[in-house]
């Protein structure tokens, strides 16, 4: 697709909000606490930063949904196993590299070697991407992975199952399919909340989350069918812009855990991001995409940075801790003080994410490639 590099900018900022979101004193020890303006700024920030998530999921959709919409069209069924094939040599390797480091490190000791029976719990537990259902901490941004890996394996086989029932019924009808996903989806979180068994972690929940996945596919079955609702989004740039980031601003100021949120925040945010992709597909955002050029090169290596970060401080120890400690001993400014310490944070993902793209990801898929080849 000829917008393909202004999506990929977009994922590199998913990439960038994510990582600033985890910037606190978990990951950046001294880092001091903001008040005043700063500290008004800094919290918004932080907080728009989770819905880095609710974009790559949308980004996810949006691009699954190119595959299985362009399978249809020519073949008149998903090719499952190819599909899943090429999902897991992108998402296995550095997946499994980081779980293996993090085993033999200790560093966050998700393996309880108290008995056997929690040894082979823990391992099985996040080798099998059940991670975001059985065991929430203390890995926790790695819920992201086992909830897209779910989608990955799921969703094609329910198009499936509704092709086989009616060969076109999919290509034909996604708008009804997608509005009851996202109906049910939305059912399914008030319900949680009026019987009062909402939990705080409750966002990590595949089945809470198949709106953002379907609206992205469903922002990519407009596209390609150039339904008028896109080019009226096309012909109204700016006002559309405007609508999406006003659907998007409620996160800068409420958690995922607020009930407004978990009700119909996800969607919103969904809807919001993915009219923002319909703009940059149709490309009348061109211009303004070119001041953020720059996160495109990060598209690469989102996926690694995003892995990665969180674990970061650990995994680096003293030589950091020490850097970021200093930093808040010799700077007097608490806004420089704050501002340096989260860049060389966010730097410090982005090498990393960088190097184990080159060492880990590519490599394996070159090998996997040929080998299947």
């Amino acid at each position: 697709m000829k917008p393909l590099t202004s999506l990929n900018i977009l994922r590199g900022i998913g990439a960038i909000m994510i990582v600033v979101h985890h910037a606190n004193s978990d990951v950046i020890p001294g880092i001091p606490e903001a008040s005043g303006l700063t500290g008004f700024i800094l919290w918004r920030i932080r907080n728009i930063g989770w819905s880095g998530i609710d974009l790559f999921l949308v980004l996810g959709g949006f691009f699954m949904g190119a595959s299985f919409f362009s399978e249809l069209r020519t073949q008149g069924h998903i090719n499952l196993l190819r599909y899943w094939k090429k999902r897991a040599k992108r998402i296995i390797p550095s997946y499994y590299f980081l779980l293996i480091v993090l085993a033999v490190t200790g560093a966050t000791g998700f393996i309880d070697f108290s008995s056997t029976f929690d040894t082979i719990r823990g391992i099985l537990t996040h080798f099998l991407f059940l991670y975001n259902y059985l065991d929430q901490q203390p890995n926790g941004p790695l819920w992201y992975v086992a909830t897209i890996v779910q989608f990955y394996l799921f969703v094609p086989l329910l198009l499936t199952v509704i092709t086989s029932a009616g060969k076109r019924w999919v290509t034909d009808s996604f708008f009804t399919i997608t509005w009851i996903v996202v109906l049910t989806t939305v059912l399914l979180r008030v319900v949680r909340l009026v019987t009062g068994t909402h939990q705080a972690n409750d966002f990590m929940l595949t089945h809470f989350r198949t709106d953002a996945i379907f609206i992205g596919m469903l922002c990519m079955y407009m596209f390609t069918n150039r339904h008028p609702l896109v080019e009226r989004i096309a012909k109204h740039p700016w006002f559309s812009l405007t609508i999406s980031l006003l659907l998007i601003a409620p996160c800068m100021f409420f958690p995922r855990k607020n009930s407004f949120m978990f009700s119909i925040g996800f969607t919103m945010l969904a809807c919001g991001y993915g009219t923002i992709i319909l703009l940059l597909a149709e490309g009348v955002l061109e211009g303004a995409t070119k001041w953020f050029a720059c996160f495109g090169i990060l598209s690469e290596w989102s996926y690694n940075i995003y892995l990665w970060h969180y674990f970061l401080p650990r995994l680096l120890g003293k030589p950091y801790a020490h850097l970021q400690v200093m930093i808040d001993s010799h700077i007097s400014f608490v806004s420089l003080v704050i501002l340096c310490q989260i860049a060389i944070f966010v730097l410090a993902s982005i090498l990393v994410g960088y190097c184990m793209t080159a060492l880990v990801e590519r490599p394996v898929q070159q090998a996997l490639t040929k080998r299947s080849n």
